[in-house]
């Protein structure tokens, strides 16, 4: 994000008291942001602030909301951190976690969601499809990326040895069955396939994992006998037999019932 780009700074207010409880800053709209905390409460978040939302979901409420200032987003950072400061000498009862800023640094490290916390994680996105808008974002901002060394070996790594299920493999196959990509799909995935091949890198990329899957997979060698006088004389044997069997399967199908071969057979006259 730019400097010159404009940020809000916000506060939630207790709508049963009227209490100032939170002081915020966004760069995007504020009721999305308020649509944020609220749907982060009902997810289970373990914020102070989190808590008195739920507090009021619980009751049917929402939170009244004002906006304090707009500002570049550097100078929203200092101006939300001065309001917290002012506030919480005036004696305001707020829910922030820090000073303000940037927020607290490493608070999410090693939390892990409960089971139900992600169950409605996951019901929430049911259903949900991004814009085109959002899209096109998503799809600019992976223009150019690549993964690190590290990246790619760790991948590598967490996908190695892992196996889908009966059950997924099951769904996966019934999900591509029948199913048809467009011709522009199909254009593009050429030009993405041709684009690929003309980077000697990734032809070498693709070679030496190629390599690498053969190296690794288990080979089923046949043993084969030593080449012995003895060996060499059952195989002339079995050789030669198995030759006179078909000379003698050809000699019964072109043989006429006279004994002689059909081609020698002199054709019947007519009287």
């Amino acid at each position: 994000m730019t400097t010159g780009e404009k940020s809000h700074v916000y506060a939630l207010m207790d709508p049963r008291s009227g209490e100032l409880r939170y002081i915020g800053k966004t760069c995007q709209g504020v009721a999305a942001r308020v649509a944020g905390h609220m749907r982060s409460a009902r997810n289970g978040s373990p914020y102070h602030s989190a808590c008195w939302l739920r507090q009021l979901i619980k009751t049917g409420m929402k939170p009244d909301v004002m906006i304090l200032a707009h500002a570049p987003h550097a100078d929203a950072a200092n101006l939300e951190r001065q309001y917290i400061a002012l506030l919480r000498a005036a004696g305001a009862k707020l829910t922030n976690m820090a000073d303000g800023g940037e927020g607290v640094p490493g608070m999410n490290k090693g939390r892990k969601h409960t089971p139900g916390a992600r169950r409605n994680m996951s019901r929430a996105q049911v259903g949900r499809k991004h814009t085109k808008a959002t899209r096109r974002k998503i799809s600019k901002a992976h223009q150019g990326m690549t993964h690190s060394v590290e990246s790619r070996r760790k991948m590598s790594e967490s996908s190695t040895g892992k196996k889908h299920s009966v059950r997924t493999r099951r769904k996966l196959s019934e999900s591509l069955r029948g199913l048809e990509k467009s011709t522009e799909t199909r254009r593009k995935l050429s030009e993405a396939a041709k684009r690929q091949w003309a980077n000697p890198d990734s032809r070498r990329d693709l070679s030496a994992g190629i390599k690498r899957s053969w190296t690794k997979r288990p080979r089923k060698l046949t043993k084969v006998p030593p080449r012995t006088p003895e060996w060499l004389r059952n195989m002339s044997k079995a050789m030669l037999a198995q030759s006179a069997e078909l000379s003698t399967r050809a000699h019964k199908r072109h043989r006429g019932p006279d004994g002689r071969f059909l081609s020698e057979a002199s054709p019947a006259r007519k009287t």
